[in-house]
């Protein structure tokens, strides 16, 4: 074990920690605040109770973005934190020497010559004799930046570290614990304006390692590390693979609604788990959602635009639209000015994030580009201004210069603004695009109709209104034809096919039958649709069969779910006939129960699997019954949407005139964009003239020639 240093000997020694506070530190981390928080948009900080307030610890952080999250750490610990360096840094000027010292760095010799060993005994040194003192330590286990969706496997020298401190030190209290740090960065990590979330997590104690260490070491150091995982695992957001995380996102989006996703750790981790597990009861859930989302897509729409209680009447959809679209060139105007002095900034750190290949090297590229750029593009303006102006007193320049500093201070924010007025605009389009397209495709249809019965010779003038109706009949009993096709299919499949399958063959004809429901399902919207068209008798007789249809596709699409569940557990060795009997005389708890214990003697036999597999049950029917509580409300919202009534019939060509108005908001946001250039460029030909630079007539802008006195004689 490597020797230390006593405390009476360390204060002999130059001491690397300055105190808990100094200047240099204090600039520094200023400084790097202003850049996460002018980066990133929000910097979310959970769990400081776990840090130490006055004993030494180690942090233990995952290393998913560089620099950055060096950056994240300096902005969101009240204590200051030390960072191993290489030793050749120390060995440089004298200025950069005593920097480091300021800054708390502690001297590595990485790769050294003088061999492995005393290299290694130079890192614990330094390390442990700053624990010693008070220190905090951030450390990144994992050893390089990466870009995974999970935490991948931790190096040893953190527990080395945390062990080795502990030998050497008397009293248990002073035991310098592990504090595992999780740093997400949400949605991406390298987009200007995202979020970023710290997390520090429950300290992992010295005391249950040290015995074995005594006896043991390299075995306690790795129990260490695994306790130091586990605990960066519960502070991170881990998936196998993007992929899986995206799925997990958008079934999250639905539990919790759009909002209340950002910063969720709990949620988005059970999802995992559970696609993880590959639960029985969370098969048809993951499906669901896919087809939520390709319904969304399809309409043009996002899951945020049908959030419970986000869904305006469709009467007010115009009047949003019209608001919303007034706030969105508010915002735009509002941010002008800031964009064109940003303008070759924003251009080059664009330039820049898309020809750095590294992901995880992006955001701190974009970084530490800004502290160059921003201070020669003020610098560069302000000169200029001062020119052209022809700013001569300390109070026009000192004026000019704060001008500079607070369109830099607003532009972050107003760019926060022009997104949210924006992403608000989209909505409202998307909804009010959707609500006219409800009500003018069925016309559109039914005219389709009309021009190909006329082209075909079966309708003549005089008589489209007629035609209109008998079109309406046709394409009902279209639909019924239809209708009454799949679900004969769905039910002989049931009756014949289904009791002689087993297994995976069974499984796949259940799969098949669910998107025979799912084409049920979209006919008989359509019936309902059509049926609001008639009238009278008619209209009575299409309602009283749509509702006998949805009765006939509920029993089926249970029927489909028994036979699945019947599936599964003929795949896990039962027969058919006692899954069949079962299947009808359990219950869903004794099912569920039952399905359990089958998981628990095939797979895991611990008593963790079990609770695993009981969360994994319950929230995969939680996250079923929010499925289809969204499902039924973006079902009321399309019915809501194909209401439209008679007075927005009479309005039809008054909307189709609307929408091509909207169509061309790009034009109006260039417009006036060139007026407020113009205006700019006004004011400044304004100024010029005045200081008598140039002059305005009718031969145009003009620079007059400076007079010359006359030659004395």
């Amino acid at each position: 074990m490597t020797k230390h240093s006593s405390p009476a000997e360390m204060t002999k020694d130059k001491p690397l920690l300055k105190g808990p506070h100094n200047t240099t530190y204090a600039t520094v981390c200023a400084g790097v605040t202003l850049s996460m928080e002018t980066f990133y948009r929000e910097t979310n900080t959970q769990g400081l109770s776990n840090l130490p307030k006055y004993r030494g610890c180690i942090i233990a952080a995952n290393h998913w973005n560089m620099a950055t999250d060096i950056g994240a750490l300096m902005q969101t610990c009240p204590r200051k934190v030390h960072f191993w360096t290489k030793a050749e840094l120390f060995k440089g000027p004298v200025l950069v020497k005593m920097f480091m010292e300021a800054m708390g760095c502690l001297p590595v010799k990485r790769n050294s010559r003088s061999g492995k060993k005393e290299s290694n005994d130079n890192l614990f040194q330094h390390t442990i004799n700053t624990l010693i003192r008070g220190g905090v330590i951030a450390i990144f286990p994992e050893g390089t930046s990466h870009h995974t969706a999970h935490v991948t496997d931790l190096k040893d020298g953190a527990s080395w570290a945390a062990l080795q401190n502990a030998a050497a030190t008397a009293d248990p209290a002073d035991y310098a614990p592990v504090v595992p740090v999780g740093i997400t960065y949400e949605p991406i990590k390298y987009t200007w304006r995202n979020r970023v979330h710290v997390r520090y997590g429950t300290p992992v104690e010295m005391e249950p390692f040290l015995e074995e260490f005594a006896t043991d070491q390299r075995s306690a150091v790795k129990k260490l590390t695994a306790a130091i995982q586990q605990g960066l695992k519960s502070v991170t957001i881990n998936a196998p693979d993007w992929e899986t995380l995206d799925e997990a996102y958008r079934m999250q989006s639905v539990v919790l609604g759009h909002t209340a996703c950002a910063g969720d750790l709990e949620t988005i981790t059970i999802i995992l788990d559970l696609l993880k597990e590959k639960s029985p009861a969370f098969v048809g859930v993951v499906g669901q959602v896919d087809e939520y989302y390709l319904q969304l897509k399809a309409m043009g729409l996002k899951d945020r635009d049908l959030e419970i209680g986000n869904v305006p009447k469709v009467i007010s959809l115009v009047s949003n639209l019209a608001i919303h679209l007034f706030f969105a060139l508010v915002s735009l105007i509002y941010i002008l000015p800031s964009f064109v002095l940003h303008l070759p900034w924003f251009l080059i750190v664009l330039y820049l994030k898309h020809s750095e290949k590294f992901p995880e090297s992006k955001a701190q590229k974009q970084i530490f580009s800004s502290y160059v750029l921003l201070p020669m593009s003020y610098t560069l303006v302000y000169f200029v201004l001062t020119s052209l102006a022809g700013a001569t007193t300390w109070w026009d320049k000192v004026w000019y210069f704060s001008v500079l500093m607070i369109s830099g201070f607003v532009f972050p924010r107003a760019e926060d603004y022009r997104r949210q007025a924006f992403n608000t605009l989209g909505t409202s389009r998307d909804l009010a695009r959707e609500a006219l397209s409800a009500h003018i495709d069925p016309i559109k249809r039914k005219q389709r109709t009309i021009d190909e019965r006329k082209a075909d010779g079966l309708v003549n003038r005089g008589t489209s209104n007629e035609t209109s109706i008998e079109a309406d009949h046709k394409e009902l009993d279209d639909y019924d034809e239809e209708m009454t096709e799949v679900l004969q299919q769905i039910e002989g499949i049931l009756d014949r096919e289904i009791s002689r399958l087993r297994g995976q063959e069974k499984i796949e004809k259940c799969s098949y039958l669910k998107n025979r429901l799912a084409r049920a399902k979209k006919i008989h919207r359509s019936i309902v649709v059509e049926t609001r068209e008639l009238s009278g008798s008619r209209q009575a007789e299409w309602e009283n069969k749509a509702r006998a249809y949805d009765t006939q596709i509920a029993k089926l699409a249970q029927d489909v779910e028994w036979a699945e569940k019947s599936a599964e557990r003929d795949g896990d060795g039962g027969g058919a006939g006692m899954a069949k009997k079962r299947m009808e005389e359990q219950t869903t708890k004794e099912i569920t129960s039952t399905a359990i214990q089958i998981q628990e003697q095939t797979q895991q036999s611990t008593t963790r699997a079990k609770r695993m597999v009981e969360e994994t049950l319950e929230m995969g029917l939680a996250v079923k019954d929010e499925v289809v509580k969204q499902g039924q409300q973006m079902g009321k919202v399309q019915e809501d949407l194909e209401q439209v009534d008679n007075n927005l019939k009479r309005a039809e060509k008054q909307l189709r005139v609307f929408v091509r108005r909207m169509a061309t908001d790009k034009i109006f946001i260039i417009f006036i964009m060139l007026i407020v250039i113009l205006v700019i460029v006004a004011i400044v030909l304004y100024v010029l003239k005045t200081k008598g630079i140039i002059d305005v007539g009718e031969g145009g802008i003009t620079i007059p020639a400076k007079a010359v006195a006359p030659a004395d004689p």
